[in-house]
């Protein structure tokens, strides 16, 4: 993601093993949800449901003049595959937040405040699995994997 270029952000993906687990959780979910976007706002906004005319369940939306749901701050069910140490969260919400925002959340939280480093991306709309809900991916990278870089970088020399 080193410029946020489609092209970067293409290199990024899930082992094999992930990816596999994610294609079955998908085909899984496709039996009792309606669409990607039902699942997280059940799931995860803990919006109401109801069941449709397939059988299939659809979260009631929220009233945009009630309090606004969110952000869910969540680790990835199915992480892009990093280096040892980094790990893929996500930040949903029921909106889309600015840059200021999305950092005020992480300087907030504890876990995001503990990591040595956090990378955060939107994915572009090409690459996305769920475009119907905003959503933030946070990359953490723990300080025993930070420490673990430091200790392999020569120091500079004079």
């Amino acid at each position: 993601v080193e410029d946020g270029s489609l092209e970067q952000m293409r290199r990024l993906g899930r082992s094999e093993a992930t990816l596999q687990s994610y294609h079955e959780f998908k085909a899984r979910t496709a039996n009792f949800y309606e669409s990607p976007m039902d699942l997280i706002m059940i799931k995860v906004f803990k919006c109401d449901w109801t069941v449709n005319n397939n059988n299939k369940l659809v979260h009631v939306p929220v009233s945009r003049s009630s309090e606004q749901k969110g952000p869910f701050f969540v680790p990835n069910d199915f992480p892009y595959h990093t280096v040892h140490g980094i790990q893929h969260w996500i930040l949903w919400s029921d909106r889309v937040l600015d840059r200021r925002e999305v950092y005020a959340f992480l300087r907030a939280d504890s876990t995001a405040r503990g990591a040595a480093a956090q990378l955060t991306f939107v994915n572009p709309v090409e690459l996305q699995s769920i475009p119907d809900v905003h959503h933030v991916h946070v990359m953490l990278l723990s300080a025993s994997a930070a420490e673990s870089i430091d200790a392999d970088v020569p120091p500079p020399t004079p």
